[in-house]
């Protein structure tokens, strides 16, 4: 099953269920255009609800706020009837809520990124200043938040904060400062840092997230940490190389890394891999077959526990050999994964049974030449439905982007 038409449609990223409880209707963006590599605030899209049973598209409202990894963050408030989604107010990034049943909207002064399994609790950070540091995952023209001034490189009054969804009242939970300054490298502490891919643990007591800066040689750098909800505890998890990742269990997480005390680490953070002989170095290695290079680099997916005393536990570390986008099954038994588009242009869409460590490749899906653009790429973010029975995803095979499922 699939959207279609003379428009595109997308979800956004890999850590939100589009389903709502009746697993009837999915939420999704939807637009005309769907190659826009340059956005501004005069570019659109559609909020809108799918009814899968009769195949029908309900445009609730429209948004300015959006980019194409992560969309506007639409996303189904756990435990209710209502679908919430960031949008703009003049000039103000807020948040917008839509009840279903009544068909009311209310609005927050502050955008949202994730919510907790709380009704009534999300965490946010600054969107200007994601914007300024890292484009594609911010929102076009974001006028600098009141809270804070986006050309510090880290600033006390930024940072990570939680929001009360009933209120639109946010509380800073951490600065920018407060991490940046936590296990500093002198070499790196004149690199302005963001926040980014904020979420919470599966009971909601905790929130883990990455710090972000461009090394010297324009590269991301990105630290690992986790902090509880009451604002104690913060742990860094790991650096370096760190990215894709899903919580396990409450003190579990599977990321996509490489070991924090690596040399490539070493190198990226201080900047060498800027002088001309690393350059042609990591062009060659770049080219390599996934496998071979995951190998070099000693990346994979690997379980990493979030309080002292957890051991590291690879996973498929010979059948998975390439960063994706992985989400578990609510009983942790299978995780549903993707890859990025290989050398014959296609990406691999799979499942992965954790009992038996099998790999079952469910799709290999082309990527038109116009979606091989960084700005432009549509990612498969595979996402599981409540019951664990159907899988979606956002592709452009057909050359536009459209959501499909799959019964698996």
């Amino acid at each position: 099953m699939a959207t279609s038409g003379e428009y595109s449609h997308f979800v956004g990223f890999h850590d939100i269920n589009p389903w709502d409880d009746s697993e009837r209707y999915l939420i999704v963006h939807r637009c005309i255009r769907d190659t826009v590599k340059t956005r501004t605030k005069n570019d659109y899209v559609e909020v809108c609800i799918w009814d899968t049973h009769t195949n029908e598209i309900q445009v609730i409202n429209r948004t300015n706020t959006w980019n194409y990894q992560q969309g506007s963050r639409l996303q189904w408030i756990p435990g209710t009837r209502e679908l919430l989604y960031n949008n703009r107010k003049e000039e103000q990034i807020i948040c917008t809520i839509y009840n279903l049943d009544t068909k009311l909207i209310r609005e927050l002064p502050v955008p949202v990124y994730s919510l907790s399994k709380d009704p009534a609790l999300a965490v946010t950070y600054n969107f200007a200043r994601l914007g300024k540091y890292w484009k594609g995952y911010g929102y076009a023209d974001a006028a600098p938040a009141s809270w804070s001034n986006i050309e510090d490189p880290i600033p006390k009054d930024d940072g990570l904060f939680l929001v009360n969804l009933h209120t639109g009242e946010k509380k800073l939970l951490i600065s920018i400062h407060d991490v940046a300054i936590h296990r500093q490298d002198p070499n790196t502490a004149d690199r302005p840092r963001f926040f980014t891919h904020a979420t919470f643990s599966p009971d909601g007591k905790r929130i883990c997230f990455f710090e972000r800066f461009h090394s010297k040689e324009g590269g991301l750098y990105s630290r690992f940490f986790v902090i509880n909800t009451d604002g104690t505890g913060l742990k860094l998890l790991g650096e370096g190389k760190q990215s894709h990742f899903d919580w396990f269990d409450d003190e579990r997480i599977m990321i996509w890394s490489r070991p924090s005390g690596s040399l490539v680490n070493k190198f990226h953070k201080n900047g060498l891999f800027a002088k001309p002989g690393f350059k042609q170095l990591i062009k060659l290695v770049r080219k390599l077959r996934p496998g071979l290079k995951s190998k070099m680099t000693n990346e994979y997916y690997r379980i990493i526990g979030t309080t002292n005393g957890t051991q590291e536990q690879p996973i498929a570390r010979n059948l998975i050999t390439e960063d994706g986008h992985p989400m578990f099954s609510k009983d942790k038994t299978w995780f549903v994964n993707d890859t990025y588009p290989k050398a014959d242009h296609h990406q691999t869409l799979m499942l992965y049974h954790m009992p038996s460590a099998r790999r079952i490749d469910l799709a290999e899906l082309f990527v038109p030449e116009v979606f091989r653009d960084f700005d432009l790429k549509c990612d498969l973010h595979p996402r599981w439905n409540g019951s664990n029975q159907k899988i979606c995803v956002d592709s452009a095979h057909t050359g536009k982007r459209q959501v499909y499922i799959f019964d698996v």
